[in-house]
């Protein structure tokens, strides 16, 4: 279940506006398609709810839809910016974390957390937002600087 192919879910969407033959591979969730049917239906989408319309992502109008997308399954949870994948709770340690980098290892065979303390810590302010249950759409654009 720790895979990144195992947490995917495809996606193959046709209609008006939806832009022919894209191939989206920017972090989106599942929870997004209430919103993006809302906004095709032209009823309005409620401030409070988690779900993001891809339909501006659909028409091949934006580059990036999510800054993050989270996974999680019992004790195993993961945060996705794009890139790089922080997981923790998989193994027999609950609290033992492991990154990745999806765009040199997509099959996540190396973990590089002990070398990339900085995106360690970036990802793991926003898993401790999942574990504690705390609802946030922004977060503070100095949680992404990779420097």
């Amino acid at each position: 279940m720790k895979h990144h192919p195992s947490v995917g879910v495809p996606l193959v969407v046709a209609g008006p506006g939806v832009r022919n033959g894209l191939a989206v591979t920017v972090p989106a969730t599942t929870l997004d398609l209430a919103a993006t049917f809302l906004e095709l239906a032209g009823v309005s989408i409620q401030a409070d709810m988690d779900s993001k319309s891809m339909l501006p992502l659909l028409k091949g109008g934006v580059e990036k839809h999510r800054d993050v997308v989270y996974s999680g399954l019992k004790n195993w949870r993961a945060v996705f910016d794009g890139r790089y994948k922080l997981t923790r709770g998989f193994s027999d340690v609950p609290t033992e974390i492991k990154l990745y980098d999806l765009e040199a290892d997509p099959l996540e065979n190396n973990d590089i957390s002990e070398a990339n303390p900085k995106i360690v810590e970036r990802l793991s302010k926003l898993h401790a937002f999942v574990v504690d249950g705390v609802r946030t759409v922004e977060w503070p654009a100095a949680a992404f600087d990779y420097a």
